[in-house]
């Protein structure tokens, strides 16, 4: 008591069965796709740049400015008032412990040293 099913299609009968498919598919080798796309040298390709044109990068520019002209501004200034300042002179440092020391070890008397041939008894 099987009902009896319509035909398959071409199409249908094809994507039920186990059989192979013909397919339009040609493998290539390493070689043909050389021969087809060209030689085997690198080249570099090409790159897109900065976007110059942004309002970000403009503001950003227009900021560098004006610290530079700061900058230039108050070298500018340090210079000026280095010319008109006067020299500074540091006041001399009080000697050291050592360097007290030094300076009386130097005016110390020496003892004298007699003579050699007197003590030998000649």
């Amino acid at each position: 008591a099987r009902q009896a099913e319509p035909p398959l299609s071409k199409e249908d009968q094809l994507a039920y069965s186990k059989k192979a498919r013909a397919v339009e598919y040609v493998p290539y080798s390493g070689r043909d796709y050389k021969a087809q796309f060209g030689g085997d040298a690198y080249y570099q390709l090409g790159k897109l740049g900065p976007d110059l044109d942004q309002g970000e990068l403009a503001e950003k520019r227009q900021r560098q400015e004006r610290i530079r002209a700061f900058a230039e501004a108050v070298r500018h200034d340090n210079r000026q008032h280095a010319v008109l300042a006067p020299e500074r002179r540091d006041k001399p440092k009080a000697p050291s412990a050592r360097q007290k020391a030094i300076e009386f070890a130097k005016h110390v008397p020496k003892p004298k040293v007699k003579a050699a041939a007197a003590e030998r008894g000649d």
